[in-house]
């Protein structure tokens, strides 16, 4: 956002990791930190792409095998006592595999290990126990010990006075117990000086923005990553293609080849996709105040059309509401056109109702693809990579011999792309990281690849063509 607004936000709001319940002896104290909030998040990364399903973003440890370093932020304890310890997590491979998980962590608290080993649990997201610990009022550190570096995470920990309490796990109730352990404000500012909204930070919304302000509109443009360019970002890495102002309008993508030749982007390296350059040609327009890491998760309706919507920051959950007249969806999954009530289908259509010739007799569940891209990189130096009996089982016959993946590398045709794309996504990882380890380790070939002994190996994904990203 713009410097004027980003200081009025600052002020309303002061980052919040906890709301303390306390005072007389009898009352409970509940510690509540969300682990997308943590002062210094080491090699930890922000997930972001679940929230309107789980509830929240979340912290994983993306280390392809290596441990990334440990996250750490400080809290205060309200007073000296007994605290049980609450983690929400998952077991990530639970659904797909019987083998131990990769997923798992360690939490410390003022230098003392909590004896619980987490992410061991349900393959759902829910509340781990992590035991009894004895806090000294003041100041006390926390910290996430990554064990393994194949994608362990965490949504928040909870550390309470009552020993008895267990926190919810319906999404509803975790809602609105989030907002009270939190302090977050029931009615978020509002911003009204807008004529435009654009939700989603794609090259489409970037587009959009663009556009409307050289033609005199204010607009808020919303994103819920840290970078612009959606899948055309060092985050994801899909280069930008397709003809543009030819035909009869000879004046569309005249903007987004003011980003620069695609032709120039390699998935090789994040920095031929010009992130400053993407932000600096949105900051040049005076109208367009950017909200970067906020994600639109509801909108304010008045005879079916949009008049608000309501955004959250994805490291500290503040929240602002967004008044305009016209808004626009560039979010790749239409997210705020499902918030908002509109209708929608999924799937493939049947040639009765498109006549096309070459579409199918009947409709069907089917949707485009999730794609992975993996590459690998010269070390210079030999490079081991473990063995994973959580992920497929990978034989000769099987084997994809390959350095780097292309759009053959898809996964999740007949699955719901928003509510199952957690676990489509994790499914992709174990296939990666099952051909990977056979080519490292058990393949027969492996002795002729000499390059393979210092190859590493390194992960983006996007869903379909849509905005889903996630940083490596």
């Amino acid at each position: 956002m713009n410097k004027a607004l980003s200081n009025t936000v600052n002020a309303i709001f002061s980052v919040v990791l906890l709301f303390l319940f306390y005072g007389c002896k009898d009352e409970k104290r509940f510690i509540f930190v969300e682990a997308e909030s943590f002062e210094y998040k080491g090699g930890w990364v922000i997930d972001q792409q679940f929230i309107d399903v789980m509830g929240s973003p979340y912290l994983m440890a993306h280390g392809i095998g290596e441990k990334v370093d440990a996250a750490r932020t400080s809290v205060e304890i309200p007073s000296s006592g007994d605290y049980r310890l609450l983690v929400r997590t998952k077991n990530w491979t639970a659904p797909f595999s019987d083998s131990q998980t990769p997923g798992i962590f360690k939490i410390r608290i003022n230098d003392h290990d909590i004896p619980y080993v987490f992410g061991k649990g349900s393959g759902s997201w829910h509340w781990e126990e992590g035991g009894v610990v004895s806090l000294i009022k003041g100041e006390a550190e926390i910290e996430l010990e990554d064990l393994t570096g194949f994608n362990g995470r965490i949504d928040a920990l909870l550390l309470v006075s009552d020993l008895n309490f267990s926190p919810p796990d319906s999404l509803s109730q975790l809602r609105i117990m989030r907002k009270q352990w939190l302090g977050i404000l029931n009615d978020p500012p509002v911003y009204d000086q807008f004529d435009l909204v654009v939700v989603g930070g794609g090259i489409a919304g970037i587009s959009a923005s663009v556009s409307a302000a050289r033609l005199g509109l204010k607009v808020a443009l919303v994103h819920n990553r840290p970078v612009l360019g959606g899948n055309n970002s060092s985050e994801i890495r899909v280069w930008r293609s397709g003809k543009t102002q030819t035909g009869k309008y000879p004046a569309l993508g005249r903007i987004v080849n003011e980003l620069g030749p695609d032709k120039s982007e390699s998935v090789l390296s994040g920095k031929t996709f010009g992130d400053s350059v993407k932000l600096a040609l949105v900051k040049a327009e005076q109208n367009i105040s950017i909200f970067l890491n906020y994600h639109v998760n509801s909108a304010v309706l008045a005879d079916s059309r949009i008049i608000s919507v309501k955004a959250v920051n994805i490291e500290n959950s503040r929240e602002v509401e967004l008044k305009a007249p016209l808004f626009a969806d560039c979010t790749g999954d239409a997210n705020l056109g499902f918030i908002s009530g509109a209708d929608y289908r999924e799937g493939s259509e049947s040639k009765a109702q498109t006549g096309e010739s070459r579409a199918s007799e009947s409709e069907s569940n089917q949707v485009l693809g999730s794609s992975i891209f993996w590459w690998s990189k010269d070390t210079g130096a030999e490079s081991s990579f473990p063995e994973c009996q959580w992920a497929y089982n990978i034989t000769e016959e099987s084997c994809q011999y390959a350095l780097q993946s292309a759009w053959n590398w898809e996964s999740g045709f007949s699955g719901n792309m928003v509510l199952d794309f957690e676990e489509i996504r994790d499914n992709h990882l174990r296939a990666i990281f099952g051909n990977w380890s056979f080519q490292k380790n058990r393949s027969a070939r492996k002795r002729n690849l000499q390059i393979m002994r210092s190859l590493n190996l390194a992960i983006s994904w996007a869903k379909g063509n849509h905005g889903v990203c996630l940083g490596i």
